[in-house]
Parts: structure tokens; sequence; C-alpha cells
């Protein structure tokens, strides 16, 4: 498995989605912007024969452009361009109608597809409804008409509110400086002088130079790593992540309000712990201040919660054990799969599955052991450059019955000790190799009943046992109702520079859960052709023109496919 630090870029979603509104009214799919007829110049008629309404800025455009683009294209902000009044809106009329068609603004990546579709709605859903995206694209057909300054029925976007209240202060010891031209990736190595174990209730970012930071993503440092890497003025580059064994802690984009947990859920710091803010520098927007000393602060919490809150990474898995962990085999990857993207590859999947088994295994460093059933509060695609597309969806054990059916488990495992397979280093490829047909027969569910007997017997010493539980154990009825398999995030329009969290918006009983035995699927599409456009400029800026083959790894040709999960689950100790 790829080193956790690199996990870092799944922070930059976090707050990259933030140039939108958090109206939570946005249609489901934002798909449905086809032509309905109306004609918005003056004196036209819709295709029912009445006059057309008159479309123009003040009355239309502009409620929309205040509260779902203005908080980044606004002089200063994030946003290459200004949008914050009729002047400076209309020449850009005909691209934003394209841009919100098009659905590459507001920049947000979840979509229902025909194969992946969310059981719940999110928090701060930044999409457009199909009204709203018409309603832009009325506006520049009719020639972007400003109308009567008195109709404006706009609101001032609303502010994300800071901490009120902090226990922690900190920055760089000097002020970043960027190099022009392309993009920075910093990392500084922050020190909150932690001597005991800490609960991490808040957490906020406030960028010196709005301008030029792009997003921040936090990762923590349980084994004081970054020491090695930093320089004398505290820090070093970064791309792939932090490049120390932790996880993401919190992260920040234009528009994304700072960590803010309930009074009853925190995450625990473990003392000595170093924290690495990974600081995106975008210069190309026209920033005229190429230098920033963005700070950092946290709140903690007064006591230990009812509820940990714990993120998980998991994905670039470079192994293939059995169907349910590691690597899954595609028909352009053969039976022994490898993490390999061909150049001038479209559409190339990568595809490969962890098992829950009761515990989180970190990111390089920490775990929580004996978790049980957990809750996911959201969930972060991520890959690089060549990432277009991502799916991950859960099976979980059957209700009610056997994680696998009667003589499923024992029939291959009869077949492989017949094989001569047991005992062997090289079991689960030798009995596949025997005992092809046990083998497909196995589900998914049942891989995964496999994997966490594996584990069980780490501690009970009997593995075989522990598997033939799996054909007599009956799965007991949950909490809440959780179907069989579900979609847990369909992100058909990934884009690395715009990457986030998703987060479901539900009570906490009603969220997705992960028991025991649950089996995660990740499923990876990327484009690795001149025609990506993430592609053809990093190639341009090392003066390469054609791609090149894409393996797993940390810097910015390489590739990734994983998820970071946010879990919570109540406390035991």
């Amino acid at each position: 498995m790829r080193t956790w630090g690199t996990l870092v870029l799944f922070l930059l979603a976090l707050g990259l989605s933030g140039c939108s509104s958090d109206d939570d009214s946005s249609s489901d799919s934002g798909t449905d912007t086809s032509d309905s007829g109306t004609s918005t110049d003056s004196g036209t008629t819709t295709d029912s024969g009445t006059p057309a309404v008159e479309v123009t800025y003040y009355t239309d455009a502009k409620p929309i452009i205040d509260s779902s683009c203005a908080g980044c294209h606004m002089p200063g902000g994030a946003g290459v361009f200004d949008m914050t009044s009729y002047q400076a809106a209309k020449p850009w009329a005909s691209a934003m109608a394209l841009a919100t068609h098009s659905l590459e603004m507001p920049p947000w990546a979840a979509f229902d597809t025909e194969d992946c579709t969310h059981r719940f709605g999110w928090k701060n859903d930044q999409r457009l409804t199909d009204e709203q995206i018409a309603t832009l694209q009325a506006w520049a057909d009719g020639g972007a008409l400003e109308g009567d300054p008195a109709d404006d029925s706009s609101e001032p976007a609303i502010q994300n509110p800071g901490l009120s209240e902090w226990d922690f202060e900190g920055s760089a010891a000097t002020p970043v400086e960027v190099t022009p031209g392309g993009d920075d990736f910093v990392c500084i190595v922050i020190d909150p002088g932690l001597e005991e174990e800490t609960w991490l209730q808040g957490a906020e970012f406030i960028p010196d130079n709005v301008e030029l930071v792009h997003h921040v993503v936090l990762f923590s440092d349980p084994t004081r790593a970054s020491l090695d890497l930093v320089g004398d003025d505290g820090t070093y580059p970064c791309f792939g992540g932090a490049g120390v064994p932790g996880s993401v802690a919190a992260a920040w984009a234009p528009g994304v309000p700072p960590l803010d947990l309930p009074d009853d859920m925190a995450t625990r710091i473990a003392p000595g712990t170093l924290f690495v803010m990974q600081m995106h520098y975008s210069p190309q927007g026209g920033a005229a201040d190429l230098s920033d000393k963005t700070t950092l602060r946290f709140r903690y919490a007064d006591a230990s919660p009812q509820y940990e809150v714990y993120t998980q990474l998991m994905g670039n898995l470079e192994f293939v054990l059995h169907p349910g962990l590691g690597l899954v085999s595609e028909e352009d990857n053969g039976e022994s799969p490898f993490f390999m993207i061909p150049a001038d590859a479209t559409e190339h999947r990568e595809t490969s599955r962890w098992t829950y088994a009761g515990r989180l295994p970190g990111s390089g460093a920490g775990g929580v052991d004996g978790t049980g059933d957990i809750k996911l509060m959201s969930i972060l695609p991520h890959m690089h450059y060549a990432g277009v597309e991502m799916k991950a969806w859960v099976d979980r054990p059957p209700v009610g019955g056997t994680a696998c059916e009667p003589n499923m488990l024992v029939g291959l495992l009869t077949c492989a000790n017949d094989a001569e397979c047991v005992g062997r280093d090289d079991f689960f490829d030798c009995t596949k190799a025997a005992c092809g047909e046990q083998w497909d027969a196995m589900s998914i569910p049942c891989w995964g009943c496999v994997q966490q007997s594996l584990v069980a017997a780490e501690e009970s010493g009997d593995a075989l046992t522990e598997l033939l539980k799996c054909e007599v154990t009956i799965i007991p009825e949950p909490a809440t109702e959780q179907p069989a398999r579900e979609c847990l995030l369909s992100a058909p329009k990934y884009n690395f520079e715009w990457q986030r969290f998703y987060e479901y918006d539900v009570p906490i009983e009603e969220l997705p859960s992960f028991t025991p035995g649950t089996v995660l699927t990740m499923e990876c599409t990327y484009d690795n052709t001149m025609s990506n456009p993430l592609i053809a400029g990093a190639l341009t800026r090392i003066g390469q023109d054609e791609p090149s083959d894409i393996e797993l790894g940390d810097e910015t040709l390489d590739e990734m496919c994983l998820v970071a999960l946010l879990f919570t689950f109540e406390r035991e100790d």
C-alpha cells in the first residue's frame, strides 16, 4: 500500500467547491437543460405563442450570481474574474451559461448516474437547479439585458462565520514566497505543543492572501516525520500529499466553512502530534502579491466527547489478495492486475476493494481497533490530473442470512485442500487457479466475511473456525435499515482542481453504516490523453508533448485512486 501521506490530496477537495451557495434546493441531476423553446429577445414568443418574459440582470441573473458565483468571482477573490456588478458580469454571460449548462460550474462532482444513485442529499449542495441554469442561458441569449436596479431582489451572499473562540493559533515563521507562473504546493509544519491527548473540535484557516491561496489541506503528523523533510524556513515542497504517516484533519477552500463539530463529537489527537498545512498556491489568476502567511486556528473540546470522528484514507492499493481486498482484475490488465494507465488511454478504469473488518487501519500511523458498527459522515474522492470519474459503493452482509451461502466457502476450501493449496504462501493464487468454478461462485459479501475471519484469526489463532462461521452466523438486523448494496458517491464530473468532501444531509442515526464484513469498491476512470486539459497543461510545463504511461505514486504525473472516509462511532474508552 502506497504511503498514506500521499492521501493529502483528498483534503484539497474540502474547500475547492466553495464558489457557490449553500442552498440545498438544488436539483439532483442538474442535467435537464435542453431548450424549452422560450426566447428571451424582446418581442419574441414561446413555442405556445405567448409573449416571452424578458430576462434581465437585476430581476433574474443577479440573485443567482450573488448566491452561487460571487463568493469566488469578486475583487480579491479566488475566481479569475469579477462578477459582482452588471458591468463586470455582462461580458461573461455566454461563458457563464456554457459553464453552468455543462455542469463545470459551480464546481461540484457528485451527480446521480444510471448505475449509481445516492440515497441521501448533500449538505451545502452547490449545484444550480435546472431552472437557474435555464435562466442564465436565457439571460445570455437575450443579450444580457441590465433591467431596472429597483427590481434587484438578491440578498448579499452569507459569509461563512469563523470560529467564535480558539485555543491555538499558528502560522509559518515567515511569509511563503511563491514562484510566478505555475501552481505551487508548499507544506508548512505547525507545532501546537500538545503535551497530552487532546480532542480537536474546531479548525479554521485564515488565508493572508486570498488571491493566491487556492486551497489548504491539513494533515496530522503523529510520528513527527515532517521534521525530517522541513527546511530552515519551516516548509518543504509537496504535491501528492504531506509525505508523512498521518491523516487529514481539516481543509479549506473558498466558501468552505471552518471545521466546527458538535459538542458531542471530536477527533482524538495524540500528544506530541505535529500538523502539516499543505498550501496550494495558484498565482495564475493574476495575484500581484506572491507572498502569503496563512493562519491556522484550533479549538479543543472541554471534555472527552461521546462520539469520536476519524478520517480513514483508503485506496492506492498495489496488491491483490482476494476479491474482497486489493486491486480487481479488469479486461485490460489481465489475471494479475497492476495499476497502470497506458499513454493515450481514455476511459481507462482501475478498481480496488477494501473490507471493513471491525477496525480502522489508520493512514500509515495510528488506527482504531474494535470499532464495530460505524457511520460514514462524508466522503472525498481523490485522483490526480488524469482522473475524470469515480464511483464508490459498498456491499453489505445479507441481513437475516449468512454472509456465504451454504457450501459456497466450504466448497472452495475443500477444493483448495484437495489441490494442496492449504498452508502455501500463495494460497489464494493457488486456489484461484485450481478451483476456478468454486472461486467464481463466491459472492462479494462472502469474500468480505473471509477477510473479516482472517482478521479475527489473528487474535483467536484458529482461521478454520473463523472461516466456517461465514456459513452459519446469521447477520442481525441493523438499528436502521441499510440496503445490501449502496452507492456512496458517484462523481462523473471529478476534477483535480475542484475537490471536496461530500457530506450526507441526514441525522447521525440514518447515515450509511459500515458493519464488519462490509466491502467497499472504488472504481476510478482516467483520461491520459492530450485532450485532457490538465494532462496537457502538466506535460507542457515540463516540456513534454505527448503522454506517457502512468503508474501509482505521489508525484505530479503519477496517479491515485482513493477516498477519504469521515467516520464517526461511539467511544467505549
